[in-house]
């Protein structure tokens, strides 16, 4: 990725390095706010594949989760929750992505 004059080359560790990694106190004592950004961040990608023109194909990926996710969403609204955390508005209360209900054959989220 090009940043002015510097270009940026984000990689992802090896399985062997990861722990260390996020055991170090610098980022386990953020821990919980990086995995709510990534639950952010998930949010907003499936909003945008809700977009009418977007839906249908999305539905047709080869991904279990995503098609459970979106067809269990449906058209519910989401907004910030007072710690500014995304969350779906359904009938019964707030939901964040993380905590839908979905079937018991669906695979479990990675990470």
């Amino acid at each position: 990725m090009q940043r002015g004059d510097l270009r940026l080359r984000y990689t992802t560790p090896a399985a062997e390095d990861a722990p260390p990694l996020a055991d170090h106190p610098g980022m386990a004592q953020y821990a919980e706010q990086h995995r709510q950004a990534g639950v952010n961040l998930a949010t907003l990608t499936l909003q945008a594949l809700r977009a009418p023109w977007a839906v249908e194909r999305a539905l047709q990926a080869p991904c279990p989760r995503l098609k459970a996710l979106l067809t269990a969403i449906g058209d519910t609204p989401y907004e910030p929750d007072p710690q500014k955390n995304l969350v779906f508005q359904f009938p019964d209360g707030p939901l964040g992505l993380d905590e839908v209900p979905l079937p018991a054959d669906v695979p479990a989220a990675l990470g």
